[in-house]
């Protein structure tokens, strides 16, 4: 029997759907398999299909093709509220999960007028803010992890969990099942398939982490599984749980050793703590120092075993990168240039703009002209004019009583009579 448990006491049951629900939440499973979803996603189907079906049935509504668009605003209007079995408001990110997996059990019960509601009333997740550690934290968090190991070496599992993350943070569940295959010493290189989308993420393993992680190998030989697993099952202390049958630790005793890392951690003298985020912080910390330090989207892609657009996504919106830095000071020389004001109506003395008012486009015609030697001791477009050398003061005129025309190529010293 399968069990949706949001709280110790509010529990979502298989048992509790009825014959119509239950066939719409097979076929959502199905669909997912077929689509050759991730073991975890198909999960995550299980249980989001799952409650909106229960969650549906409490509304009174008893087979998927009776959703209608009243029903189902009733529906966001109650989770929204808190007023399901959960006792606990939803936010629009958990709204939107449910509403992606009650698509496919629609989807999977071929009722497109049920799929088109869920289309019309889309859920847009406000993007939380992206947090992450400092560089001194991150810095003061793997002393903490390396001063703890060499303390006790026997219980080095968060100190080891640590340096993994920081060398290529990946999912909680993927350290997890790291296995010692996915090391390679002699190429100081680590490389692992993730459970969510069959990326291998990897990168350069630093010379300092080598020797602990060699002395973890050995210390692991010594248990059941240790052998294979970098954080074997065998290790991990009995908590009276029979959840989980896996030859390694879950996700959720990394996420444990993690927070004790970071919260046994000390800044500097005056004793201060670091920032208390979670476990999956490491990976905001190791894209945005990763663009701070200029390096590539593919780069940091492969690391984090995403894509390219999907770091580009998340993470490059939060910073202004030097290209956008070059575009900002763009021409802003230019516009410092100052030259006297001999030979015209001005105040003797007085300095004025080489080009005053320059637009865009007139200086990407500047920098285009000087790109080709002219505009420098060739050419100067407030001495010389448009045409070459003396054309600006070829015609002897006089004086125009400081009149300049706005276009810079016509700025002349004297205009015509």
């Amino acid at each position: 029997m399968h069990t949706f448990r949001h709280m110790a006491s509010k529990t979502y049951y298989e048992s509790d759907l009825n014959e119509a629900w239950h066939h719409g939440w097979l076929k959502a499973i199905e669909l997912s398999k077929a689509r050759n979803h991730a073991k975890n996603i198909v999960g995550n189907t299980r249980r989001y299909a799952l409650g909106f079906a229960i969650e549906m049935m409490d509304l009174g509504c008893m087979s998927p093709e009776a959703m209608d668009t009243p029903m189902f605003l009733q529906w966001k209007e109650r989770v929204l509220e808190g007023r399901t079995r959960t006792g606990r408001p939803l936010g629009n990110a958990s709204i939107k999960k449910r509403m992606e997996k009650a698509k496919l059990l629609f989807l999977g019960c071929k009722l497109p007028d049920q799929v088109e509601i869920l289309d019309v009333h889309k859920v847009t997740p406000t993007k939380p803010e992206l947090v992450f550690w400092t560089r001194e934290e991150l810095q003061a968090m793997t002393h903490n992890a390396l001063r703890r190991f060499d303390a006790h070496p026997d219980s080095g599992q968060p100190s080891v969990a640590h340096i993994l993350n920081v060398i290529c943070p990946s999912r909680r569940s993927d350290t997890a099942a790291m296995r010692w295959s996915s090391i390679d010493f002699r190429a100081a290189t680590i490389q692992f398939p993730a459970a969510k989308n069959g990326k291998r993420p990897g990168n350069i393993i630093d010379n300092e982490y080598i020797p602990i992680l060699k002395r973890w190998k050995a210390i692991t030989a010594a248990y059941q599984g240790g052998s294979e697993y970098v954080f074997p099952r065998s290790m991990a202390h009995p908590s009276g749980s029979t959840k989980s049958d896996l030859p390694h630790v879950t996700g959720a005793t990394v996420a444990k050793w993690l927070k004790q890392i970071c919260e046994t951690t000390v800044l500097g003298d005056d004793h201060g703590s670091v920032q208390n985020h979670s476990s999956h912080k490491y990976r905001h910390t190791f894209a945005m120092h990763a663009l701070e330090d200029g390096k590539t989207l593919q780069y940091i892609a492969k690391v984090l075993g995403d894509s390219p657009a999907t770091v580009e996504q998340y993470y490059c919106e939060f910073r202004l990168d030097a290209e956008h830095r070059r575009q900002h000071n763009k021409g802003k020389h230019l516009r410092k240039q100052r030259i006297p004001s001999t030979h015209t109506a001005q105040p003797a003395g007085l300095m004025r703009p080489l080009h005053p008012g320059l637009t865009g486009r007139q200086h990407d015609m500047v920098q285009s002209m000087r790109a080709l030697g002219i505009g420098t001791e060739e050419f100067d477009p407030v001495e010389d004019g448009p045409y070459g050398e003396g054309d600006g003061d070829q015609d002897g005129g006089v004086d125009a009583g400081g009149f300049e025309p706005p276009a810079f190529w016509l700025q002349t010293r004297r205009s015509s009579n």
